[in-house]
């Protein structure tokens, strides 16, 4: 750790009074030192600094805003207390699909509940995430277990491997996170958590930056984001359709090795229940938010609020104004996939060895079993598609059903076209149709 990556060992909330405490130091060094005479100045700096700092604790984040419902408020304070942990000082609802539970200063914790979480997870499942979450900061208590936990999620968010001494320390961490799920909820509930918690933040995360970006293409951000992540993923099936790619991650850390080993299953069948979404303990809805803690959402401002937030740390720059998703031109969309169909024409011509490649070669590739040979990686689009032959046939057969005149069906499920005669089309199902026509 002390070769690797030794800034790991200060404390993340120490780093926001740090930087700007020796900042001010600094400029109070350099005043004094250039100037004698000019002590107040340099006593100016150091309180700069100060004021920097208590500003940086306050954090006026708009990516989370204050959980009011008396009800979770009192399921967090229940568990904390039933696993004899310290209760967070404070608990938002958060931007973000996942949750965290953080220490910000060294007298006060802090937990917060991705809004995508409340809406969409049963209360027996939300339990077994808040005792996951408090018992997992509990475990980073100690300055090098912290380190060691967020130099595995430094390189889980780069797609890279820890070294095995650090997947072991952080692995150990999450048996014992999620066996304190079980213990507050049964292994079943916990279980279900983990994968549904997992669906839930892969479909997030594609809808926000499928449908999402597509509002922010005009400088703008969607207020519904949240509302109409929940109207997909509670009727046109969006949860589910990431079910396979989350069954085929066996990476430490995954929902699929968690789930094996709280369980006690092998990997192999946990993760052939998942990728068929049925099994007790390891299904999950596909319609309906149940008993959902708040199934509604949260009031319009609040949503409007974090969906703002959302847009800015995925696109790194801030909305200029909202654009409901709705009012997305369809021209955006139909550029988008115009896009995409160009790059899979790319990958087909060079894996035939040709130049003029058209939409006929890529069926024929796809009924030839070969779509699997194109140099692409159709998961880098956050795909929900079940394979890479209808991921590069979906844009291809999308352009040519659009200029033969068909319209889009609905402005949340741009699958769905409308033929000139009224007939309804499913380009996924269409392409899927066509991959099995061998």
């Amino acid at each position: 750790m002390l070769r690797a990556r030794p800034h790991l060992l200060v404390p993340a909330w120490a780093w926001r009074w740090l930087v700007p405490v020796t900042a001010g130091i600094v400029v109070a060094a350099i005043v004094a030192v250039l100037v004698p005479a000019a002590l107040p100045a340099a006593a100016a700096g150091l309180v700069a600094g100060a004021v920097a700092a208590a500003l940086q604790m306050a954090d006026p984040d708009e990516s989370r805003v204050p959980l009011a419902d008396e009800e979770l408020r009192r399921l967090i304070a229940e568990v904390a207390a039933e696993l004899r942990l310290r209760r967070p000082g404070r608990v938002y609802a958060w931007a973000r699909p996942d949750a965290l539970a953080l220490r910000v200063a060294p007298w006060r914790d802090e937990l917060r509940l991705g809004l995508p979480y409340l809406t969409e997870m049963e209360r027996d499942e939300l339990r077994a995430v808040v005792a996951h979450e408090l018992t997992l900061l509990a475990l980073r208590r100690s300055p090098l277990a912290d380190a060691l936990y967020r130099w595995w999620m430094a390189d889980a968010r780069r797609g890279r491997s820890s070294p095995a001494g650090v997947e072991s320390v952080v692995s150990g961490m999450f048996r014992s996170a999620d066996a304190a799920g079980a213990r507050v909820t049964g292994v079943p509930a916990t279980a279900s958590a983990l994968l549904r918690g997992t669906l839930i933040s892969n479909s997030f995360t594609w809808f926000a930056v499928r449908y999402g970006a597509m509002a922010a293409a005009s400088h703008g951000f969607p207020p519904d984001l949240y509302a109409g992540w929940r109207w997909k993923a509670r009727h046109d099936g969006l949860l589910t359709a990431f079910a396979r790619s989350v069954a085929e991650d066996d990476r430490p850390g995954s929902a699929p090795t968690r789930i094996a080993a709280l369980t006690g299953r092998a990997p192999a069948a946990v993760a052939a229940e998942i990728a068929a979404c049925r099994g007790d303990g390891v299904g999950v809805r596909a319609e309906g938010a149940g008993s959902a803690a708040l199934a509604a959402g949260l009031p319009e401002k609040d949503e409007r609020r974090l969906a703002r937030a959302c847009m800015r740390e995925l696109l790194g720059r801030p909305a200029a104004r909202s654009v409901p998703l709705p009012e997305v031109p369809d021209q955006v969309w139909d550029d988008v996939l115009e896009q995409e169909r160009a790059e899979v024409l790319a990958v087909v011509a060079a894996l035939l060895g040709r130049r003029d490649v058209t939409s006929q070669d890529v069926v024929d590739v796809a009924r030839a079993g070969r779509a699997g040979e194109l140099t692409w990686d159709h998961r880098a689009w956050l795909c929900p598609h079940e394979d890479p032959a209808v991921c590069a046939l979906f844009p291809v057969l999308h352009r040519e059903l659009r200029e033969s005149g068909h319209a889009y069906a609905h402005p949340l499920a741009r699958r769905l076209l409308v033929a000139p005669d009224g007939a309804r089309v499913d380009v996924a199902a269409l392409a899927a149709e066509l991959r099995n026509q061998r």
